[in-house]
């Protein structure tokens, strides 16, 4: 079984009246054989698709702001069980396909 965890904390604002932080973090537990428990099945690969984006206008902000929230594409699509591709941000011209499947 294989864990990963990611945190992120920006200071999007620091002065002498107010402190503005935003932190988001996820962990997801990976293991190549399906328990009980599991949610999905994956597999991930490089893209140069345009990346998934969120209705909310909120959540989008924090997926553009913050790296570790460029997984709530998938967060969401996995919390409502709906299988598929989502492609999220990694880098400026490549990002990560994840293929999603039930168990």
């Amino acid at each position: 079984m294989y864990g990963e965890l990611i945190q992120d904390i920006v200071f999007a604002a620091m002065d002498a009246l107010s402190c503005d932080v935003e932190i988001f973090g996820i962990a997801i537990v990976l293991s190549p054989i399906a328990s009980a428990s599991s949610v999905a099945k994956i597999s991930v690969s490089l893209t140069t698709d345009t990346a998934h984006t969120m209705d909310d206008t909120n959540l989008e902000l924090l997926r553009t702001r913050i790296p570790a929230a460029r997984s709530l594409p998938l967060l969401c699509a996995l919390a409502q069980q709906q299988h598929g591709r989502i492609v999220l941000d990694y880098f400026d011209h490549l990002r990560l396909a994840v293929d999603t499947a039930p168990c």
